[in-house]
Order: structure tokens, then C-alpha cells, then sequence
């Protein structure tokens, strides 16, 4: 597909609440699901061809949908689905998280929403309190500086993923906080790289929700173009593991850890091909 067909092809998937859609399998079932982490991927990509008044159209629908999941409202936290929205299909309730919030923020700012004072409140006032103060039990690579999952303190089961955390750090980058760095996330990625060693069955273990490692090269991508150097590195360390990755409309984007749901967007898929469509023809 060209461009132009892309675009259509994207535009016309949006549902009427403005996200963008995935879809969830789950006890040998799927249904077409909508959430924030998909449309806000989605949309960022989007920002760049809102010179398009349908795209730029897309994009505020979308990102009505995002203020709907801040949970609750005026918080700066972000969860998977809108309030009091989520699926009876997961038997458990999603607080805001670490990684929604920090993706959502960057579709805001990347659609001229939010401004960098924002970006700067959501690390200082609403990821700073969560951020990990102490070392805490559990595998080697865990690392002061670093952000558990969950925006919630009741959770006694955290995960530590460094995809979120990868995601955390383009947030600062954008944000521009010149006395925060981002160095502490990327010794864990570094640690974590060391720890999976030649072991593929380690790999899961430092991306507990992202199955495919490919979400992984993909949120150091964006960090990369975010201006981070760290990510570079991080990018050629990641060709020396024993990954095994496939690309494909089909691919799975996201899971969940307890409720045995894996999402897949060919929607978000078509995106990043519109993304590479456009930089091949500049």
C-alpha cells in the first residue's frame, strides 16, 4: 500500500469512542477491544501527517478517548480502558499504570495538547512517588530508579518491565528536566541484557507484558528518536540476544500477566508501516 491508502485504511478503522482498535485472545476467543495503549501508539505516529485535516481530525477524537482513561480525571494517571470501562473478560481490576500514562502523555504532547510543563508535572508529581527508592527483593536486575508497573500502592505483585521503563525515559527525554537523567533506566536494560545472557527463556521474564520482543526494538526506537543515546546502544546490545522475532500484521502487541490475554492491533501494525512508507519517501 502507498501512503495515501494507509492513511485511509487506518482512518477508517476508528471506532465511534475515537480509539483505535486490537484485538484480545484469550480462552481460544478474540474480540475487537479498544484501549488507550493501542490508540496512543497509533495517534503518535499519526501526529505526523496531521497536516491532514482527517488525519488531524482522527487525532482529536483519539485523543478524547486517552483524557477518558485518566483514572481519575485531572490525576495524570492513565490506565488500559476508560473509567469504569474495563471488560468483564479480565477478572481483574487494571489500575492506572506506569506505562499508559507515559504513553498517553506522549500522544498529547506529540498532538500539541500537552506542553512540556505538563510532561514535567506527569514525572515530577505522578511517576516520581511510585519511582523505586530502595533496592527491593527479586531478580538481579532490578534497580533503584526504576518504575514499577502499577500506580498503585496496594498492589502487593508489581512488575518490573523494562519496556515500561524504556517508555518512562522517553518521557523524561521530552519532557527536557535538566536535573533528571535517565541513566538508572538504562543500567537496568543494560543489567537485564546481561542477566538473559544466550538464555531465550529468560527473555520473557524482562518484559513480563510485551510477548513479543519486537515491542521491545520498538520502544527503543522511540527513545532513540527522542534524542536518547542510551538507546542507541541499547538497540546494537539487543542484536546479541537470542531473540526470535517475526513482524507481521498479526504480531502480538501487549499481554497480561494472570488473565492469560494477549492483544494484537494490525491497525497499530499498518501505522509503523505508514511510519517507514513516509521516511522512504523523504
Amino acid at each position: 500500500m502507498n501512503e495515501k491508502e494507509l492513511i485511509e485504511l487506518i482512518l477508517n478503522s476508528q471506532l465511534p469512542s475515537g480509539a483505535f482498535p486490537s484485538i484480545a485472545y484469550f480462552s481460544n476467543k478474540n474480540v475487537v477491544d479498544e484501549n488507550s495503549f493501542t490508540t496512543a501508539l497509533v495517534i503518535s505516529i499519526l501526529s505526523n501527517f496531521n497536516t491532514n485535516p482527517k488525519v488531524k481530525n482522527a487525532c482529536k477524537k483519539g485523543i478524547d478517548y486517552l483524557l477518558s482513561c485518566e483514572n481519575p480525571k485531572g490525576s495524570g494517571m492513565f490506565g488500559f480502558y476508560p473509567v469504569n470501562s474495563q471488560p468483564k473478560w479480565i477478572n481483574t481490576f487494571l489500575p492506572p499504570d506506569t506505562d499508559d500514562t507515559a504513553l498517553c502523555s506522549l500522544a498529547l504532547f506529540y498532538n500539541g495538547y500537552w506542553d512540556r510543563n505538563q510532561l514535567k508535572h506527569q514525572i515530577n508529581q505522578v511517576l516520581e512517588p511510585y519511582k523505586l527508592k530502595q533496592k527491593i527483593l527479586g531478580l538481579e536486575w532490578f534497580k533503584v530508579g526504576a518504575y514499577p508497573t502499577w500506580l498503585d500502592r496496594k498492589r502487593m505483585n508489581n512488575p518490573i518491565d523494562i519496556c515500561v521503563n524504556i517508555n518512562a525515559a522517553t518521557l523524561i527525554k521530552e519532557a527536557q528536566i535538566t536535573d533528571y537523567n535517565t541513566d538508572k533506566i538504562f543500567e537496568m536494560v543494560n543489567s537485564a541484557f546481561d542477566w538473559v545472557g544466550n538464555d531465550p527463556k529468560k527473555l520473557q521474564q524482562i518484559t513480563p507484558f510485551y510477548p513479543n520482543p519486537l515491542e521491545l526494538y520498538y520502544s527503543l526506537k522511540r527513545a532513540e528518536e527522542a534524542g536518547l543515546s542510551e538507546a542507541s546502544k541499547a538497540l546494537m546490545d539487543m542484536k546479541l540476544l537470542p531473540w526470535k522475532m517475526s513482524l507481521s500484521l498479526d504480531s502480538p502487541i501487549c499481554c497480561s500477566i494472570g488473565n492469560g490475554v494477549i492483544w494484537k492491533s494490525p491497525i497499530l501494525q499498518s501505522a509503523r508501516c505508514l511510519k517507514v512508507t513516509s521516511a522512504c519517501h523523504n
